[in-house]
């Protein structure tokens, strides 16, 4: 929703800075499809990893290209296509489903409703907070410590996140009990 912002900073006029933000939403729309056709044949955990890596190397180089380095329009405009790739193709649907697999059956429904709400409600303090970290800190600087935020989800998901790829909703029950009895021991 701040794509024109951002490619206004980064030096596009107002008409190339809109052309930019639907040309990133048709990659949005896209990737979607290409995440929904990979997802079972790479897996969730892997989908995940991968999506994470594109979109904390693009933020990372966002960060560092509007905070210390002059780089090219064209290389901002690719980072911002790049993260847009990686994360509509990974974490932008891939999150859903697994949370649809790694609840118990007894509370899926009431947990499902609290992790969407909690979903929503991150989304909604990033998108208000974007406009006011931006005039405190710089887009730059915003970008970076969404990069290293990036480096945090990454290591989660290694150790934390189970591959609910080709397993049963009892099968993945029953591990993720094993793993939290294992822990408790």
């Amino acid at each position: 929703m701040y794509t024109p912002t951002i490619l206004s900073t980064a030096g596009f006029g107002s008409t190339a800075a809109i052309a930019g933000t639907i040309g990133i939403g048709v990659f949005n729309i896209l990737f979607t499809i290409l995440g929904m056709l990979l997802i079972d044949k790479i897996g969730r955990k892997k989908l995940l990893l991968i999506g994470n890596i594109g979109m904390t190397i693009a933020l990372g180089t966002l960060g560092v290209g509007m905070t210390w380095v002059e780089v090219p329009v064209w290389l901002l405009l690719t980072c911002l296509s790049l993260f847009i790739v990686a994360y509509s193709a990974s974490w932008g649907m891939v999150v859903w489903v697994i949370l649809g697999e790694i609840f118990p059956m007894n509370v899926r429904g009431v947990a499902m409703g609290v992790a969407s709400t909690a979903l929503w409600l991150s989304n909604i303090v990033i998108s208000m907070s974007f406009p006011v970290l931006v005039e405190a800190v710089g887009v730059g600087v915003l970008f970076l410590t969404y990069a290293v935020i990036g480096v945090f989800a990454f290591l989660f998901v290694m150790k934390y996140v189970p591959e609910t790829k080709g397993r049963t909703l009892e099968e993945i029950e029953l591990e993720i009990a094993f793993k939290n009895k294992q822990a408790v021991s």
